[in-house]
């Protein structure tokens, strides 16, 4: 295996990683009881007032998880296709729908979701400062998507 495959694989693993980190987020932030936060906010938990500002806009917040996801996806996406191309040759890009589409919905789908569902408050509060990073740092990608 040259370095360059193993590049590739590491870089592919860590898309995957992310794309399960989104997928994770998306649901525990979004399947949050608002009156819970509203409860941590008045027992002062570090935090619940980021988390409450977070939630308090929750179109931007999905729109900025869904496009941070998608372009995992879409990277994940290109660099299984290489691979697979350089493995299997003419037949690599059906390889790639055959291999990376179970392992994305399994390892990045519903593994993630399944979790986040049950320890959402858990899960929200250790993606809160990654997911309000992703979404300043899209905030004007979100804002031509929201627009449409």
């Amino acid at each position: 295996m040259t370095d360059e495959i193993l590049w590739r694989l590491v870089v592919l693993f860590v898309l995957l990683g992310l794309s399960g980190f989104f997928s994770g987020s998306e649901t525990a932030l979004l399947s949050l009881d608002k009156l819970r936060v509203r409860f941590l906010q008045q027992k002062q938990r570090p935090g619940a007032d980021k988390l409450a500002a977070l939630l308090d806009n929750p179109d931007r917040l999905l729109s900025g998880i869904l496009v941070g996801n998608n372009l995992v996806n879409i990277a994940a996406s290109v660099i299984a296709t290489s691979l697979c191309v350089s493995y299997f040759g003419d037949g690599g890009e059906l390889m790639t729908v055959l291999i990376l589409t179970p392992i994305l919905l399994i390892f990045s789908e519903i593994c993630p979701k399944t979790y986040a569902a049950q320890y959402p408050e858990k899960m929200s509060f250790l993606v809160l400062t990654p997911i309000r990073f992703v979404v300043w740092a899209l905030a004007p990608v979100i804002l031509v998507v929201s627009s449409i």
